[in-house]
């Protein structure tokens, strides 16, 4: 059995719902460690560059019809983290931040999604 679950709520609420903070696989009485489940994106051959248009183009296909215009959403995160070990950290912009200054120390992701409207 593979239970995945979010890092949404605080631990009591997660808890109560039977939710884990991590990926847990449980083949029987044993636990085995979280990192088993990682094969494909550790040990298999393939290239985030070819990958990604891939999967986008499996999405489109499945639910629209070649006629249809695709929309695509883009946005942006400040991953707040500082250190002498963390990679990739820089002054970024950071337009959610509070107050006046909009600039804050870490790591800027940027995460692009294909918006699908399903029929009611």
């Amino acid at each position: 059995m593979v239970r995945s679950c979010s890092m949404w709520g605080s631990p009591a609420r997660q808890r109560r719902f039977g939710f884990a903070n991590a990926t847990v696989m449980v083949p029987g009485p044993r636990l085995v460690h979280h990192g088993s489940a990682h094969w494909f994106s550790a040990r298999a051959r393939w290239c985030p560059d070819t990958l990604g248009p891939a999967v986008a183009a499996m999405i489109v296909g499945m639910f629209l019809p070649p006629e249809f215009a695709v929309e695509v959403v883009v946005d942006d995160i400040l991953f707040r983290r500082y250190g002498r070990t963390v990679h990739a950290v820089g002054w970024q912009h950071d337009g959610s931040a509070p107050g006046r200054y909009k600039f804050g120390y870490g790591n800027c992701w940027v995460i692009a999604g294909i918006v699908v409207w399903l029929p009611a």
